[in-house]
């Protein structure tokens, strides 16, 4: 369905948006320098434009650029006022008339329906009235701008008189131009009143973007559904995945459990026997130190007995040399005996026997052992001597 659809409102008053200055500006939007700009289905001549200028008041010809602001200024002092222009008065008003299907318009068409759309303003508010009409192509929808001067008959600038935006005004107003520019160029009918039935009343429009609403609500939910599943899907996946390898891992750590089991059992039978060993080692020690301590004993009891013999060793040679002494003293006695002159002097042999029996030691019995010296011995020594 193709509607061409139309509108017209106030322009804004001075100081209010930039006022008419602010208002020209946005009907001029001049490239900037370095800019470039395209749009499928413009026309070659307007190729790079945003906006191309159809008419203008002070240009005075067709697709030459001028100003909005002097249009306005120099349809106004076409008809002096009366009265002082306030400064809060409504200077000029905004048409906009939509053409949806530029593109697929030939030259011919484009030109007839512009051509319409000048007449319509013109025979509602004046032909001198209507001071610029320009194509905006820098929107969704090329449009029509008109800027239209709000002066009565009479010539008083008054946008009260001249612009009646009642609801019975604007619906003759909508049929006019459906009738006038938008049907004879092929354009289906709006619904003119027939709006419940079209869905074009507010409750509709409500209920319509309410739907809405609840669609696009409907479908992030679904998106985000479908969002989560992907993410449970995912992590299911990414759990099965761990899965796999915890099963694994533990069929590794029970075959390493298995192995630290069978270490531990042949440790702890190295144990036990090492334990044995110790056992009988200590037993060992315990006879070896028994054995010890005996040895000790005896020889405790040997060193005892070593002593004493040495003691006994000791008085022998002690007794030995006292023996020889007393014998060395016999000896002398026998010798001044035999050689100092007696009366009777005895033989040697027989004073010498005599010397030795008189001399012979005494020798106890004890803990020693029992030795008898031999008189015929001493005898011969002593006369061995004397000789």
């Amino acid at each position: 369905m193709t509607y061409s659809t139309a509108d017209i409102l106030k322009g804004k008053k001075d100081g209010e948006g930039g006022g008419i200055e602010g208002y020209d500006t946005e009907q001029t939007r001049c490239l900037a320098e370095g800019e470039r700009w395209r749009k499928p289905g413009i026309p070659a001549e307007f190729e790079g434009q945003r906006v191309a200028v159809v008419y203008n008041k002070v240009a005075a010809t067709d697709n030459v650029k001028g100003s909005v602001a002097a249009a306005v200024a120099a349809r106004i002092a076409e008809c002096p006022q009366k009265k002082k222009i306030r400064k809060d008065a409504v200077r000029y008003l905004v048409a906009r008339a939509n053409m949806p299907d530029y593109s697929a318009r030939t030259k011919e068409e484009r030109d007839e329906w512009v051509g319409r759309v000048r007449k319509f303003f013109a025979e509602k508010y004046g032909e001198a009235n209507v001071v610029d009409v320009r194509w905006h192509f820098d929107q969704t929808t090329p449009h029509l701008h008109l800027t239209i001067i709000p002066i009565t008959k009479d010539g008083r600038l008054s946008a009260k008189d001249v612009f009646r935006p009642t609801k019975t005004n604007m619906r003759r107003w909508q049929k006019d131009w459906f009738s006038e520019v938008a049907e004879p160029l092929g354009y289906e009918e709006p619904d003119f009143g027939r709006s419940q039935e079209k869905g074009y009343t507010r409750q509709c429009v409500a209920s319509r973007r309410q739907a809405e609403a609840v669609k696009r609500k409907t479908m992030r939910v679904v998106a985000a559904a479908a969002k989560v599943e992907k993410t449970a899907t995912e992590r299911a996946v990414r759990a099965g995945k761990a899965a796999t390898e915890a099963e694994a891992a533990a069929k590794a750590a029970k075959a390493q459990t298995a192995a630290l089991a069978a270490e531990r059992g042949r440790l702890e039978a190295e144990a036990a026997a090492a334990r044995e060993r110790a056992q009988e080692a200590s037993k060992a020690a315990t006879v070896a130190e028994e054995r010890a301590i005996v040895a000790t004993s005896r020889a405790s009891e040997a060193e005892q007995r070593l002593e004493s013999l040495r003691r006994a060793a000791h008085m022998v040679a002690k007794r030995v040399a006292r023996a020889k002494a007393e014998a060395l003293r016999g000896l002398r006695a026998l010798a001044r005996r035999c050689w100092g002159g007696a009366s009777r002097p005895p033989t040697v042999s027989n004073a010498v026997r005599i010397a030795v029996n008189s001399n012979k030691p005494q020798v106890k019995r004890g803990n020693y052992e029992y030795k008898a010296y031999r008189a015929d011995s001493a005898r011969a020594e002593v006369h061995r001597r004397g000789r």
